[in-house]
């Protein structure tokens, strides 16, 4: 039964959400907002495709609720700490490339830059702290309540689950074809992030299957390519918003954008050959 993943995964929540509620730093705010991703993909999967799932639609809607909301208030304060780590990458990257003024200049708005994400993250973790500790009582008493309910469910194939998930996502994008995937909208391609990131939770899920390793780690690659196109994305907002669009700062991040951009439609287009086995 999915009832042993499950508690195991229950439990990671709590403490990570402890771990929120005293001290949100990186580390546990990346653990929490992981983890309440990897239940909200097993509970999904077993809300819409468990044949015997329809008597636990309730149980398992009152404890996605408050895993949304703590999934919403996490994520502002993880693209945050990204978005600084992407900073220091233009820092470091920028240091020895440009003329002596520029350079002065790119080293100013970056420091200046990080020292505004750093203090929207700083109000965003105390909302995420605030959250954590308002919700953890009603995320145990429905975590425990659909506990319950899980036991009477049989063994489900995660992996059978995630190839499904992923064949379905990458069969939505054959429709751009390979010459077309330049033309992906920027929302289709984070929307199909999201389904993959769902897929391969639920394979990594699966970790005494040689196959579901192999499947999870393929997906992993790439969603770590389009994740990284993301990232630049919402950073090249913040410069923009800041400094404006053709500052020295949103031209660098512009020109890591697309760079992250191009390896991105070449890791979607690899995954969608590989699983549509299309020439």
């Amino acid at each position: 039964t999915p009832d042993p993943i499950f508690e195991q995964l229950h439990v990671q929540l709590m403490t990570s959400l402890v771990a929120c509620r005293v001290r949100p730093d990186h580390k546990a705010v990346h653990t929490l907002r992981t983890t309440v991703r990897r239940i909200e993909a097993l509970l999904l999967a077993l809300q819409n495709l468990h044949p015997r799932a329809a008597p636990l639609q309730q149980s398992l809607q009152q404890a996605l609720q408050p895993l949304k909301r703590v999934r919403r208030a996490a994520g502002p304060v993880r693209d945050l700490d990204v978005q600084r780590g992407l900073v220091e990458t233009i820092t470091q990257r920028h240091q020895h490339a440009t003329t002596n003024n520029q350079s002065q200049k790119l080293q100013a708005d970056c420091a200046e830059l990080d020292r505004h994400l750093r203090r929207r993250r700083k109000e965003f973790a105390k909302e995420l702290a605030s959250t954590a500790s308002k919700l953890e009582p009603t995320l145990e008493e429905a975590f425990e309540n659909a506990a319950s309910h899980l036991k009477q469910l049989d063994s489900i194939s995660l992996l059978a689950i995630a190839r499904k998930i992923a064949v379905h996502s990458a069969m939505d994008l054959k429709t751009h074809g390979p010459k077309d995937l330049n033309e992906i909208k920027r929302g289709t391609l984070h929307s199909f992030r999201k389904q993959i990131k769902a897929a391969r939770y639920l394979a990594e899920m699966d970790n005494a299957s040689a196959p579901a390793k192999r499947l999870a780690q393929q997906l992993k690659k790439m969603l770590n390519s389009i994740g990284r196109w993301h990232d630049w994305l919402l950073l090249g907002q913040e410069a923009k918003s800041a400094f404006g669009k053709h500052s020295l700062l949103a031209n660098a991040i512009r020109a890591e954008r697309n760079r992250a951009w191009t390896l991105a439609i070449r890791s979607v287009e690899n995954l969608r050959k590989s699983l549509l086995n299309v020439g």
